[in-house]
């Protein structure tokens, strides 16, 4: 084993580890543990983050420049109780602007080469992340995004004036809620898709982690 692979090898047990204790804690995305578990499978490649999609409320002058926005709010689901409360709190809310963003799941992965990460992107786009790359290719490994796409922002509060009333602001709401149950099926999808790769020996598989 060379030294860069016994390196990456150890960073890989490293982040598996770190996975364990965060599912434990509930810190962890309970929609991404079975595939993020599936990518430790790959011989080649493994996770370093990931989000499940959230919503969130913003306040911001816009909602896509990162400088001095304000989050106001974010959650990973919406029942009718958690509707309820935000519906309030945002409608009480002061700010000039706010938006409602609906952020698609994401998953940063390292891959030991640059072959595992070009097919590991090509899986992902099939499966609905469409804005899936390769962002980094360094010594220490080719970086991936594995990214759905953005499918919602809506201003709901513009000059100090809300666009919409309540009854209707639930609408947004639900509109949002339906999205992030899509995206829990892509991400189900990429699990299944990534499963039957490993099957198909278009990845080799890390013995290790195959439990």
């Amino acid at each position: 084993m060379t030294e860069f692979r016994e390196k990456w090898e150890k960073r890989k047990i490293s982040f598996y580890k770190r996975m364990e204790k965060d599912i434990v804690s509930g810190y962890f995305d309970k929609e991404m543990i079975p595939v993020i578990k599936t990518l430790f499978k790959l011989k080649d490649a493994y996770p370093t983050s990931s989000c499940s999609g959230r919503i969130l409320i913003l306040a911001s002058r816009v909602p896509w420049r990162k400088r001095n926005v304000k989050i106001m709010f974010k959650f990973h689901e919406i029942n009718e109780q958690v509707r309820q409360d935000i519906l309030e709190k945002v409608l009480a809310l002061e700010d000039e602007n706010l938006w409602l963003f609906v952020q698609p799941p994401i998953i940063h992965v390292s891959c030991y080469n640059v072959d595992t990460a070009i097919k590991l992107v090509k899986v992902a786009r099939n499966t609905g992340f469409k804005e899936s790359k390769i962002f980094m290719d360094s010594p220490m490994g080719s970086h991936l995004e594995l990214k759905g796409k953005v499918l919602l922002i809506v201003p709901i509060r513009l000059e100090k004036t809300f666009l919409f009333e309540k009854e209707k602001l639930k609408l947004v709401f639900d509109e949002a809620s339906r999205i992030l149950e899509d995206f829990k099926v892509k991400i189900s999808k990429l699990q299944n898709e990534i499963e039957k790769a490993l099957e198909t020996k278009l990845f080799e598989t890390d013995m290790k982690f195959e439990k």
